[in-house]
């Protein structure tokens, strides 16, 4: 599903159902679209495709709490994870806290320099969901290990930082050495850049790797993320 207003992002969301289950979920996302926090889009487009290979099995990345108090912590803790390996943090957090608006996360390599075919749109990744059903509401802590652990197996990735764009949503995280670290308030609520919610994501290629089979994984392979 991905909902719009005025050619801008609004939401998206996705499920991998069975056949049987598909019309419940497809109402669920629907739903989801026109109550969203960041008010009623004008255009809703949901899809329906088959997967053509049965979904890769992942397990949840394990996960840390930073339990950060405020945005200039919040900044301090996701710089030094990613300093840690060798990403220059502060470049990545720039682009985090001032890029906004794109449909799919922007894509950098170490030194966070961008990487992504198109820069306005981004790199979208699709075909995920957890083996376990899905709550009613949307859980944005179970949503974010999703996605997270997909991106994180993804050829060449390595590391992912994430400011959820929702305005009432404070929290993002950092996926670095194989750990997932949540950053608790990581932006004031109702926070905005040039008056659009702040609120992106970027992935980091390591250097050398290929950024069109990264975007193959990213928007094709289906993945189920276990133990959620």
């Amino acid at each position: 599903m991905r909902a719009s207003r005025a050619g801008a992002h609004v939401s998206g969301a996705e499920r991998i159902v069975d056949a049987a289950a598909a019309p419940a979920a497809a109402a669920a996302l629907v739903a989801r679209a026109l109550g969203h926090d960041r008010g009623a889009p004008d255009r809703v487009r949901l899809s329906m495709d088959a997967l053509a290979a049965p979904p890769r099995r992942l397990p949840a990345l394990p996960r840390e709490v930073a339990g950060t108090a405020d945005p200039a912590a919040a900044a301090a803790a996701g710089i030094a994870a990613l300093d840690a390996i060798g990403v220059a943090g502060a470049e990545v957090w720039r682009l985090l806290t001032t890029v906004t608006g794109m449909r799919g996360a922007m894509l950098v390599d170490p030194r966070g320099r961008r990487l992504e075919p198109d820069p306005a749109r981004g790199v979208r990744a699709s075909a995920m969901d957890a083996d376990t059903p899905a709550p009613a509401a949307k859980d944005h802590r179970r949503e974010a290990r999703i996605l997270a652990t997909k991106v994180a197996h993804g050829p060449g990735v390595l590391a992912e930082a994430c400011i959820s764009d929702d305005p009432g949503y404070v929290h993002g995280y950092v996926v670095a050495g194989g750990r997932y670290l949540r950053l608790d308030h990581v932006k004031a609520p109702g926070a905005t850049v040039a008056g659009r919610p702040l609120g992106a994501r970027v992935i980091v290629l390591a250097a050398g790797a290929d950024p069109g089979a990264l975007i193959d994984y990213l928007e094709h392979a289906p993945v189920l993320v276990t133990g959620l």
